[in-house]
């Protein structure tokens, strides 16, 4: 049995590909499998790991491991084969063309001969032809519906840089949601914390594990109908728009209110969403190793 190598960077929670990067080298590990970061992985840049497994190989180990024919997963950032892997495994996490690297570069499809795809949404990535690989990353100790208090208001989760769409009159008046509102030391418990103390929260970002988060703090989210996805692609991903509404319609907002009102249990309709993909998760990870494993 030879180990996954996985090509991430550094630990960073508030990324969202960085975070599932890492879940998979802990998921991995945790079914038995052998899964490491490269050499250089940074997991000191000061974020509290949330009881991950994410080991580091060791540079003789990584080359011989290359040269055995170890599987190696590049996500969609990178572009090639720059460890020269004999089998190259490519994650896509975003559609082809929407995410690029600090080198402002990225992968296309077909471009190494013999590597096998996976996509991250299956629904939000009908071109490209491949089984689907999701996993929900997220810290189920922090993001619950206990120990939430009285909540104030609405607040604003943008980015910026993604965002093409227009912004709605008067979202930025709302609180914002920004890395630097929460100490490194206990980033994600604290952003749990806040969500916890909010009614509802405008994401003006395509695709984010937040909302559902949020919806798992009680914390219903608002998603302006955009121009990456429609509302039929939204709904087929894994996790959906429970405790999502689509916009500011009426009967949008009470569902969405709905669904993320906690049962006697301390469930909402966002958890027990969450617990049925990651069932699915599972089973597709199980059969990722079966197809993957040499």
């Amino acid at each position: 049995m030879k180990p996954y190598l996985i090509a991430g960077a550094y630990f960073d929670p508030t990324s969202g590909g960085q975070r599932v990067l890492a879940h998979l080298v802990h998921e991995l590990n945790a079914m038995g499998q052998r899964a490491y970061m490269p050499p250089g992985y940074d997991l000191n840049m000061g974020y509290d790991l949330g009881g991950l497994n994410i080991p580091v190989i060791e540079p003789e180990k990584m080359r011989y491991w290359l040269e055995r024919g170890a599987p190696v997963v590049y996500p969609e950032v990178q572009p090639g084969n720059p460890w020269g892997a004999k089998r190259v495994i490519r994650w896509v996490l975003a559609p082809p063309g929407t995410q690029r690297n600090s080198q402002n570069t990225a992968w296309t499809p077909g471009e190494v001969e013999g590597e096998r795809v996976y996509v991250f949404h299956k629904a939000k990535m009908p071109e490209l032809d491949a089984p689907e690989l999701y996993l929900t990353a997220v810290e189920h100790q922090w993001f619950n519906c206990q120990g939430v208090g009285e909540r104030a208001g609405g607040c604003l989760y943008h980015q910026r840089r993604k965002w093409t769409d227009p912004v709605p009159d008067g979202s930025k008046l709302l609180p914002k949601i920004r890395r630097e509102r929460f100490s490194k030391a206990h980033h994600r418990e604290e952003l749990a914390a806040y969500l916890k103390k909010r009614e509802w929260m405008l994401c003006l970002d395509y695709d984010t594990f937040l909302m559902s988060e949020a919806g798992l703090c009680g914390c219903y989210s608002v998603l302006p109908p955009n121009s990456m996805f429609t509302r039929e692609q939204y709904e087929a991903s894994k996790l959906g728009l429970v405790g999502v509404a689509w916009g500011w319609d009426e009967k949008e907002i009470e569902r969405a209110k709905r669904e993320v009102e906690p049962d006697g249990n301390g469930e909402n309709a966002v958890s027990r969403r969450y617990a049925e993909a990651e069932a699915q998760s599972r089973e597709q990870l199980a059969r990722f190793v079966e197809e993957t494993q040499c």
